[in-house]
């Protein structure tokens, strides 16, 4: 049967791809860029590309492990094409090969797991290509075991932001191990990556350099992220723009013009997918950067990611106290900001994993001395931090003492005074511009902004296992130090009325008090300031 593959890539960093020698190469971009189809193209290429196995009866050993021979033979070859889930590797990935390779020209399928394409090819030199391609799907690092039982010419890890480093560990192990050294080998072993755009914590955003190892990770874990010299990462344009309105916020979207597939791309696809989808999935899905997509809803509202991210990195004011806020427990974190003439400004934090407060108060104490030497420095706290550990008595500000680190309490821990004191400068202008300021190298706080700190569903109750609820913590205790508390409450009696703020509740605001509670609303006006 006569068969045509007719490819074209469409886009330089696509073509960049396929010419790259790298053992391992990755390809980043929006949906519908022509990711899936280029890789498929690829191992097309590879497999014709193969050389001929040696005779057997001419095959000799010139030096240790080094075989000779004459290519007579057929072009021999096993790859794998591995996805994270079964129904993700059936509907999606073997429905895309299947339509560039389709069974009835290169081979039946066998349709039960793990399945198998046996591939033959005619070639006109005698040298037919005979070889098998398996699909795997390895959700889970337990998965690994399942790989370890194969030997391949080549793989491909589609979608690989959703594959654990274990799995791409494992992967690069089981490549150039067919065919065999004696049989004549592979004349190229690699592994080809494709995925949309990954979170700020995956490990294909650290290795490929667009963003740095996060706190928490240990200087083990962040050896293994290291780049190794034969990887290549290739990260192709936005699929659309964004279009500005004259104060820098977002007016809407346009195609990007030099967006690749755009040949091969129907002109409304894109535009019709933003309608109904969230900022953070257009930036994630269709402009191709760093991010994650959240489903919860946002404790915080009117969170505009063009007004209130800085354009760039930014770092304290000299001659401004610096305030830290600190939140405790196993994931401690800190915000660092300043009160800049009525502007908040957010210009780094940390935040860590599985950490006791001991660690972390060494390592606040040393991020400290490394960057703000000079500075004058404010430190808020977990009013939880004055409980005493269970194992040697002390609190969590006697810890941080202990390492020469003033932290004082904040003097509430009420969720509706704490979050609207950040929501509130988030709503806010100060001489024209946003009263609410963060620098983009604080992912973690943009993030959460984004929508990653939220309510469990259906409830009014913080998701207090999210990563980003600690760091967001800290940054509201910052903020009752500085002392934007205050705008919160008023102290009874007085003729003055509480603000309206844009707290999704306000329920501090407009609800009957007990005596309890009007006690502590008075202490609470007092407030701090500095």
């Amino acid at each position: 049967m006569s068969y045509t593959f007719n490819y074209t890539p469409d886009g330089d960093t696509i073509i960049d791809f396929m010419r790259s020698p790298a053992f391992v190469r990755g390809l980043q971009g929006p949906i519908g860029s022509g990711k899936s189809a280029a890789c498929v193209a690829e191992c097309l290429r590879l497999i014709l590309d193969e050389h001929r196995c040696f005779d057997p009866k001419t095959v000799r050993e010139t030096s240790f492990g080094v075989f000779e021979g004459e290519r007579t033979g057929k072009r021999k070859f096993r790859g794998g094409v591995i996805r994270n889930t079964t129904p993700q590797l059936e509907t999606t990935t073997m429905k895309t090969w299947l339509e560039w390779l389709p069974e009835e020209v290169f081979g039946k399928v066998r349709w039960r797991a793990p399945y198998r394409q046996d591939i033959f090819i005619p070639m006109p030199d005698g040298g037919d290509v005979e070889g098998e391609v398996w699909f795997l799907a390895l959700d889970r690092e337990e998965d690994v075991r399942k790989l370890l039982s194969f030997e391949f010419t080549w793989l491909w890890l589609n979608e690989a932001r959703e594959l654990a480093r274990a799995i791409v560990t494992a992967a690069i192990s089981r490549v150039r191990r067919y065919p065999r050294l004696i049989d004549g080998g592979a004349k190229r072993s690699c592994i080809i990556m494709d995925t949309n755009a990954p979170d700020e914590e995956h490990w294909w955003a650290i290795m490929s350099g667009q963003v740095e190892p996060p706190d928490w990770m240990s200087e083990d874990d962040r050896l293994t992220m290291i780049k190794p010299d034969n990887w290549q990462f290739f990260q192709q344009p936005p699929a659309v723009l964004d279009v500005l309105n004259a104060d820098g916020t977002l007016k809407g979207y346009e195609l990007n013009p030099n967006r690749e597939n755009g040949r091969f791309t129907d002109k409304d696809y894109y535009m019709s997918l933003i309608h109904g989808q969230s900022r953070e999935w257009i930036v994630n899905m269709l402009q191709n950067r760093i991010g994650r997509i959240f489903g919860g809803r946002a404790v915080y509202s009117g969170f505009n990611e063009n007004l209130h991210i800085a354009k760039e990195a930014f770092g304290p004011e000299p001659g401004e106290a610096i305030h830290i806020g600190l939140d405790f427990g196993l994931t401690p974190a800190a915000a660092f900001g300043q009160d800049v003439r009525g502007q908040v400004r957010i210009f780094d934090e940390l935040v860590t994993r599985d950490m006791h407060a001991k660690q972390f108060a060494k390592m606040l104490k040393e991020h400290i001395a490394q960057h703000y030497e000079g500075f004058k420095i404010v430190m808020t706290g977990d009013p939880a931090g004055d409980n005493r550990s269970g194992t040697d008595g002390q609190t969590t500000f006697q810890i941080f003492a202990g390492e020469g680190l003033d932290v004082q309490p904040c003097y509430t821990n009420e969720p509706e005074i704490r979050q609207g004191a950040v929501q509130t400068q988030m709503n806010m202008l100060v001489e024209g511009k946003p009263a609410y300021l963060l620098s983009p190298a604080c992912t973690y706080l943009v993030n959460a902004k984004k929508g990653g700190y939220c309510f469990l569903k259906d409830r009014e109750e913080v998701d207090k296992k999210s990563i980003y609820s600690h760091v967001s913590d800290a940054e509201q205790y910052l903020f009752l130090r500085m002392g934007y508390g205050k705008k919160m409450v008023r102290r009874p009696g007085s003729s003055g009325a509480a603000s309206k703020q844009a707290n999704v509740r306000q329920g501090i605001l407009n609800r009957q008090t007990s005596v309890k509670q009007r006690r502590q609303a008075s202490i609470l006006s007092r407030g701090l300031r500095g």
